[in-house]
């Protein structure tokens, strides 16, 4: 029962409203806060016997959407995840050769999925410390051979048989998050990126970025030939690829901010940077254009958020041509558009339409304000403009940073008012707080206020 009222909260945003009106709720929040309340209870009575049932239970809620605004949020449940795991011993009993193979199957499904999801909320800024520090060389890559291939018939009603697609999803994305020594196979791109720049040249972290990029698309593309027509507009292909490009610009970015003395690299790097914003672009476009949205993970959302924040960052630069401006500030109108729409059914959504409504207010962009908007509209009408300021693209903001492992990994150059802040909005290497904090740090005491105001709803 614990499990299901787990599943039931995590579903709710891709019901219809019929669906809920008909279950007895007016709305997807007061819906999805019922289940989460009935999953909490069934947990805190040890109703759930099952240590497997209570492992997966956890992890679904510590799907952010689920559990975000909870007192009890994703940290909480994704740590008892862990908890439940290390119990378990789920490690070494996916080693153990005497279990039958079908609970090995589901053991190592789930083992990387919180391996997975462990490096995404680092990645994503949605928490401050990872869990699994090292993947253990025994442990076995995932497989298609790692799902079952047949529906058990009482199911067969209510599962449809995982595609290829989606199986090569979750392989790929392990590779993509996970540590270890076979570069070529394994793409640990995130990750050594940011231990190259600590310790050698943006040079070095360049080219080293661009082969580890380029091995892994490779890689993916096989995966995907032997797939049906179709499969490279498979939502799950296009996810995929939004977070690998959104991976791409930031660190492109960041290659670039410390490499202004450095006229040929740092022309590489704007080129590299702005190639990615476009296939960025592209890739949210058809995945917007499938009406599929609503029906992505969380990711494409702070995925969306943060090309919005790189095309902010654009549309302010004095470099930037008439016709860029205009390119940019309409690909803004239109992501912003869409996040509006999306917080229809994910209500955690809303903060960020908040701030980035508050920004492009604050800085004066030409894009026409929402007449039904939540902004405070007087509040930003008396702060000052940004207008005519160019915004800074020089080792100026890295001056202050210990360029050490410790410093690059973490990104400890925050100064927010509000220590809840730090917990509402995702705050790492690819959030758009990340960017925007940079964009507006000779502002900083109204970028705090337009971040404080934007969680009032």
């Amino acid at each position: 029962m614990f499990l299901l009222q787990a599943v039931l909260a995590s579903v709710v945003p891709y019901a219809s409203m019929e669906l809920l009106n008909d279950a007895g709720f007016h709305d997807r929040s007061s819906a999805q806060e019922t289940f989460y309340i009935r999953a909490k209870l069934l947990h805190d009575f040890d109703v759930e016997k099952s240590q497997l049932r209570l492992l997966q239970g956890a992890l679904i809620l510590s799907i952010t959407h689920v559990s975000h605004y909870m007192s009890r949020d994703y940290c909480y449940w994704f740590s008892n995840a862990v908890g439940v795991a290390n119990k378990m011993g789920i490690y070494t009993n996916i080693l153990d050769q005497r279990l039958d193979q079908p609970t090995k199957k589901i053991l190592r499904r789930v083992w990387w999925v919180l391996y997975t999801w462990d490096v995404l909320l680092t990645l994503h800024g949605m928490d401050t410390m990872h869990r699994f520090h090292d993947r253990n060389p025994d442990t076995a890559s995932l497989t298609e051979a790692d799902w079952e291939e047949e529906i058990p018939p009482l199911l067969q009603d209510f599962l449809h048989p995982i595609s290829k697609a989606e199986k090569v999803y979750l392989i790929e994305s392990a590779k993509y998050s996970c540590l270890s020594t076979q570069f070529d196979l394994i793409a640990e791109i995130v990750r050594r990126f940011w231990q190259t720049f600590a310790y050698h040249t943006p040079e070095i972290a360049f080219d080293e970025l661009g082969a580890a990029v380029h091995a892994w698309r490779q890689a993916l593309l096989s995966e995907m030939r032997g797939m049906p027509n179709g499969t490279m507009t498979d939502s799950w292909f296009l996810t995929l690829n939004t977070r690998s490009y959104v991976c791409e610009c930031v660190m492109y970015r960041v290659i670039l901010r410390a490499s202004s003395t450095n006229e040929n690299l740092s022309g590489r790097a704007s080129r590299k940077l702005h190639g990615a914003m476009f296939e960025l672009d592209a890739t949210i476009d058809r995945i917007i254009a499938q009406n599929s949205g609503q029906f992505n993970s969380f990711f494409l959302h702070t995925s969306i958020s943060t090309d919005i924040a790189l095309h902010v960052e654009k549309a302010l630069k004095h470099s930037t041509s008439a016709h860029e401006r205009t390119m940019t500030t309409l690909r803004i109108q239109s992501k912003l558009e869409w996040l509006r729409e999306i917080s229809k059914s994910w209500s955690y959504i809303r903060a960020l339409v908040k701030m980035f409504e508050g920004v492009i207010q604050f800085a004066e962009l030409s894009i026409p304000r929402m007449p039904n908007s939540d902004i405070q509209t007087e509040f930003y009408d008396a702060l000052p403009s940004t207008k005519g300021q160019n915004i800074p693209n020089p080792p100026s903001e890295f001056q202050s940073i210990n360029k050490s492992a410790d410093a690059m990994s973490n990104f400890d150059f925050f100064n927010f008012a509000d220590e809840q802040t730090q917990y509402e909005f995702q705050m790492g290497p690819v959030a758009s707080n990340c960017v925007l904090d940079e964009i507006f740090s000779h502002n900083s005491k109204y970028w705090n206020q337009i971040l404080v105001s934007s969680l009032e709803f």
